[in-house]
């Protein structure tokens, strides 16, 4: 008899639960409004986040499986390039407080070719995600930005994406643990957008607005980079476009304030007396 919701599955859910109940959600690495891994995401996404205003929903067991999964290969990589690589950091902190942002981060690593400091970004990926990276040959806008800011606040010349596959689909031609590779130099031009610094500078001024807005009290617009302002948000786990709002955790927060900018006086009472608690 198949169970699908046997006494393993159920276990192993619980046992994910607790570790993330017991770590909590991840401090940005140097105390700052911004995190440095939220490149491209949505505005008002980014701004709940900030706020502390508590998430609307909670990942599925399944979801946080894929992570755990995730983070170990990502983990495999690291270990990999420190054992074999006399110079390659792992997980460097990211402070971009110098250059006048709000933002901090870690990167996966930093490390040295010739006269040029890389900073490496891993991201593991599903066999779609993959397959539309291998077809575009070149990785995530918002992936590399990430990357460049990084390699901003660390005063390095290039960085360097490293895509792994989770897992394989035969039809889309990925197997896996297939790897996709890229390098760039902060003053090469990405895919005719403009070159991958002024990208990169670009996000830090549109997140470091972000900030901003958040300690003035206001609720930004419902702008999902790539996509513009969303007048009416999918379901969350339903169907629609964009794809983002879908898996976004504050979603059903999002949805209850009109999709521009709103003073947080003006919203729900639940966001009123949850903005900014913590640093009251």
């Amino acid at each position: 008899m198949n169970e699908s919701e046997g006494v393993v599955a159920s276990t192993v859910g619980a046992f994910l639960r607790l570790e993330q109940d017991r770590e909590g959600d991840k401090p940005t690495a140097c105390g700052t409004a911004l995190r440095g891994s939220e490149s491209y995401g949505c505005s008002r996404k980014i701004a709940f986040r900030a706020a502390g205003v508590p998430k609307a929903h909670q990942f599925t067991d399944q979801t946080l499986l894929a992570f755990k999964i995730g983070n170990t290969l990502h983990e495999l990589l690291q270990d990999a390039m420190t054992a074999l690589w006399a110079e390659f950091k792992p997980e460097v902190v990211v402070d971009l407080r110098p250059l006048g942002f709000d933002m901090s981060g870690s990167a996966d690593g930093v490390y040295s070719i010739g006269d040029d400091t890389l900073v490496l970004e891993i991201k593991t990926k599903s066999s779609f995600g993959f397959k539309l990276a291998k077809k575009a040959d070149h990785p995530d806008e918002g992936e590399l930005v990430q990357a460049a800011m990084y390699a901003l606040g660390l005063g390095a010349q290039a960085v360097h994406l490293v895509y792994l596959a989770k897992e394989g689909a035969y039809r889309d031609g990925v197997k896996p643990g297939e790897l996709l590779e890229w390098r760039y130099r902060l003053t090469d031009d990405f895919e005719g957008l403009g070159t991958v610094e002024e990208l990169a500078t670009n996000e830090l001024w549109r997140q470091q607005q972000i900030a901003d807005q958040v300690r003035a009290g206001v609720v930004p617009e419902r702008f999902q980079p790539g996509f513009g302002v969303v007048d009416s948000p999918p379901p969350y786990e339903g169907k629609g476009q964009p794809w983002n709002c879908r898996y976004c955790n504050f979603r059903n927060h999002c949805a209850a304030l009109p999709s521009g900018e709103t003073p947080v006086s003006m919203s729900n009472p639940f966001i009123q007396s949850n903005w900014l608690k913590e640093s009251e």
